[in-house]
C-alpha cells in the first residue's frame, strides 16, 4: 500500500514533511486510512451546503474534475491535485461542487482513520495536531467568501510548515517536491500516451474548532 499510496499522499507538502519527521505513521496511513474511487464523467464527489458523514480529503490521480463556487471562478482538478482537506483539521462544510469533467480516478484519506493512526503513532512532536491548529486559525482569519474545499492561496501552507516543522524541513521538502515534479511529469506523458491508445456554514463567531485532532492534543499536552 505505501508503496502505492505514499506517492500521492505526497502531493500534498504536509505529508511530505510528515513523511519525513514519522514514516511509521504515513505507512500506517497508506495502509489503514486510504481507498480509491472511480468517477464516470458528469458524477459529483461533493455539493455546496453538504456536511459530509464520512470526511475524506481527495487526491487526483487521474482525470479533470471541475470546481465550482459561487461568487469564484471555476477551478479545474487534475493529477497531482487534491480537494477537501479541511475535513481533517475541522468540523466542515463543503463551500462548492466538485464534478468530473472527465473518467476520473482518486484516491480518498479519510478523516476518522488518519485520525486513529496519526494518534496511536504520536510522536513526542505531535504535528498533525500543530498543522491543524495553525491550519484553522488561518481559516479564521478569512472570510466567508473566501472559504474554499481546495487549495488556494488564502491558506499559505509553506507558511504553517515552517510553524510546524521549522525552515531546515521545509527546505529539504522543497527539494524532494522538485523531485517529485520532474517525475509526475514523466508519468503523465506516460500516461496521456497510454490513454491515446485506450482512450452549512461553520464559520461562526467562535470561529472554526480543530476537530478531534485537537483533543489528541491535549491529551499529548497531559502526558
Amino acid at each position: 500500500h505505501y508503496e502505492i499510496n505514499g506517492p500521492v499522499l505526497q502531493y500534498h507538502p504536509f505529508f511530505r514533511c510528515y513523511n519525513k519527521t514519522n514514516p511509521a505513521a504515513v505507512r500506517q496511513v497508506c495502509h489503514q486510512a486510504m481507498s480509491f474511487l472511480t468517477l464516470a464523467r458528469s458524477d459529483t464527489v461533493f455539493c455546496e451546503g453538504e456536511v459530509p458523514s464520512c470526511p475524506k480529503m481527495f487526491f487526483v490521480l487521474s482525470g479533470r474534475l471541475l470546481y465550482i463556487r459561487e461568487g469564484a471562478d471555476a477551478s479545474s482538478l487534475i493529477q497531482g491535485q487534491w480537494a477537501a482537506e479541511p475535513v481533517l483539521w475541522t468540523k466542515w462544510v463543503h463551500q462548492g461542487v466538485l464534478k468530473a469533467v472527465t473518467d476520473c480516478s482518486l484516491l480518498c484519506l479519510d478523516r476518522e482513520q488518519f485520525c486513529h493512526v496519526a494518534h496511536t503513532f504520536r510522536t513526542q512532536d505531535f504535528y498533525p495536531a500543530e498543522y491543524a491548529i495553525e491550519y484553522a486559525d488561518c481559516l479564521n482569519t478569512l472570510d466567508k467568501g473566501s472559504l474554499m474545499d481546495i487549495h488556494d492561496r488564502s491558506v499559505d501552507i509553506d507558511d504553517i510548515l515552517r510553524k510546524v516543522f521549522g525552515e531546515d524541513t521545509l527546505v529539504t521538502d522543497r527539494r524532494a517536491s522538485g523531485m517529485m515534479t520532474k517525475l509526475m511529469r514523466r508519468k503523465s506523458r506516460k500516461s496521456a500516451r497510454e490513454s491515446t491508445v485506450s482512450a452549512c456554514d461553520m464559520h461562526d463567531e467562535r470561529g472554526f474548532q480543530v476537530g478531534h485532532i485537537k483533543s489528541e492534543a491535549s491529551d499529548m499536552t497531559a502526558v
